[in-house]
């Protein structure tokens, strides 16, 4: 590489970093609030990494002897500290909602309560 290559080659990768750490300020502004499946992907997509990674890193792995013992560890630890705190945050969750008043637990395909019309009754005095 040229001189001048290497140089606009360091100013595109840090206008490239700069695009993509500010757009995301640009598109939600503090004031507004983001759209609901941007809250959905900032709360599962950490998991998913994670899961991704591990995947990723058994993909060439060899069980064999001891050759497989440093991925063993590695799945041990996130075994014990990664599916707990995923766990816990989801159990917390479905605690805070269970103790607002009125609500019951259901499956979130279950249809909410009083989405239906209820059926008339008639007192007889």
């Amino acid at each position: 590489m040229t001189t001048t290559q290497s140089i606009l080659t360091i100013f595109a990768v840090v206008w490239g970093t700069m695009v993509t750490r500010f757009l995301p300020f640009f598109i939600f502004p503090e004031g507004k609030k983001p759209p609901e499946y941007i809250i959905r992907l900032g709360k599962g997509l950490p998991y998913g990494v994670i899961g991704l990674l591990i995947i990723y890193c058994l993909k060439d792995a060899v069980f064999s002897s001891y050759h497989g013992l440093p991925e063993f560890i590695a799945i041990f630890f996130i075994y014990i500290y990664v599916l707990p705190a995923a766990t816990r945050t989801w159990y917390q969750q479905n605690l805070q909602k269970a103790s607002q008043p009125g609500a019951r637990s259901r499956p979130p395909w279950a249809p909410k309560r009083g989405s239906r019309n209820p059926p008339k009754t008639t007192s007889v005095h």
